[in-house]
């Protein structure tokens, strides 16, 4: 019998969540009767996490006598339900499938360009936050210029050992290209520097061949990609999601200047995630183009 747990909060704690569609949903007494008229679900469980709700919750739910309503009594109760529900056996598949069409709903409109929204979806999926539909920002050939790159086999230079063991390093080398990453190689940093804008510089003056740069951590290491291009200037992508509140935002807003291709978001939030889904999207599309 189809059973379903309404979970009932508190506005504030409810605007934490996205729609849940699922067996398990978050909503406010507000919300519960439309939920409960709406519903597909034979048998109902309610948790109210609020004391201060619980009677309202009660007022309310009386409204629907047609319907089996049970109360959850203990915090236990409510965990046992909950994890009884979840058990759904979804494969992985199963499970990406839904992640993208519930990520399809919850963008505001389709992107002109085609190529955007595999990699719009691949970042909100990958660190669970829609805002990422808005902020991030593309050049004009940033995406185009990115797949060319992995097509003729360039490297990709990332600035943290994470993001390196995010990529698709398997599907990357079929297209000819590796991942690269200098801190491994810096003992000690170079006066004034951090390891993190020492292995940066190294590593570009060290590889032509590279393609890509991409930052999901340090704003230092996409200040130095920035600082050495002007100094010697040469065509790759940029993809820089730094993350955090000291420099990240303005080291980003100076990439949106920069007059080569590059990929970036507005905003503190960004991350190895984020940049990772990116790196692994354009992977993806690489390989469609080239079949």
């Amino acid at each position: 019998m189809p059973q379903a747990l309404f979970w009932i909060t508190n506005a504030s704690i409810k605007s934490l969540f996205l729609p849940l569609k699922g067996p398990i949903q978050v909503i406010t007494p507000k919300e519960l009767p439309i939920a409960l008229k709406n519903n597909p679900f034979s048998s109902i469980y309610l948790w109210v996490d609020d004391p201060q709700l619980a009677q309202k919750t009660k007022d309310l739910a009386a409204q629907f006598p047609e319907k089996e309503i049970t109360f959850l009594e203990t915090q236990e109760e409510a965990l046992s339900l909950g994890l009884s529900l979840l058990a759904d056996g979804l494969s992985p598949e199963d499970i990406e499938r839904l992640s993208f069409e519930i990520i399809g709903n919850l963008m505001p409109s389709v992107p002109k360009d085609p190529l955007l929204l595999p990699v719009l979806k691949r970042v909100i999926h990958a660190t669970g936050d829609p805002s990422f539909g808005r902020t991030l920002c593309f050049s004009s050939n940033a995406l185009s210029f990115g797949m060319e790159a992995l097509k003729a086999g360039k490297h990709i230079l990332v600035d943290v050992e994470m993001l390196s063991a995010g990529v698709n390093k398997k599907r990357l080398s079929a297209l000819g290209g590796k991942v690269l990453c200098g801190l491994s190689e810096v003992k000690s940093p170079l006066p004034g520097k951090t390891r993190t804008e020492t292995a940066i510089e190294t590593m570009l003056a060290k590889h032509p061949d590279i393609g890509i740069v991409a930052v999901g951590n340090a704003p230092t290491a996409l200040l130095a990609t920035l600082r050495f291009l002007r100094k010697n200037p040469r065509e790759l992508l940029i993809v820089g999601l730094p993350v955090g509140f000291v420099k990240a935002a303005e080291t980003k807003l100076l990439l949106s200047l920069h007059k080569g291709p590059y990929i970036t978001n507005f905003g503190p939030r960004g991350g190895t995630p984020a940049a990772c889904a990116i790196l692994n999207a354009l992977i993806g599309l690489a390989h469609e183009k080239e079949a």
